[in-house]
């Protein structure tokens, strides 16, 4: 009895070696199939009980001159892009005075509204950016401004 000759007798069938080897062949292509709609519905289920879950990353820039803590800002909005769902956290402190006026938190808010992003005061040292995924910021348009930023040290 050949290789086959086991299947063919467990099938019950005196059917050519072709057709049975047709019916494996056509067995491990559904058996494909429904590893890979498997995967879609796991996915699926993923994505409808994560996405309330938006990520959050936090920068400390209070204390830092206003050029560098922009571009260390600039450097972690680029950084997000990758990611669908981000609530950035800016800690910008509140001024020299403690009057939630400083410097950076103005920087900061100019930034976001210039590149349409949305934002809010969550104190007065602190701000929030939500940043939503895949897109071109204008900054980036500006050579001085991509200039300093791709020429960043992070010493």
């Amino acid at each position: 009895m050949g290789p086959f000759g086991g299947i063919m007798i467990e099938c019950g069938t005196n059917q050519p070696i072709e057709k049975v080897l047709a019916v494996e062949d056509a067995g491990k292509h559904y058996r494909e199939l429904g590893r890979i709609e498997d995967e879609k519905a796991n996915r699926n289920i993923f994505e409808a009980r994560n996405k309330h879950i938006t990520n959050t990353v936090t920068i400390d820039l209070h204390g830092q001159h206003v050029q560098h803590a922009m571009n260390l800002l600039k450097i972690h909005m680029m950084i997000c892009i990758c990611i669908p769902s981000v609530l950035l956290r800016v800690i910008t402190g509140c001024g020299s005075e403690g009057t939630g006026k400083g410097k950076i938190k103005r920087s900061v808010i100019e930034l976001a509204e210039k590149e349409h992003i949305e934002w809010r005061e969550e104190n007065s040292g602190t701000v929030a950016l939500r940043l939503g995924g895949p897109r071109e910021y204008r900054f980036l348009e500006h050579e001085s401004d991509s200039d300093q930023v791709g020429n960043f040290n992070i010493d």
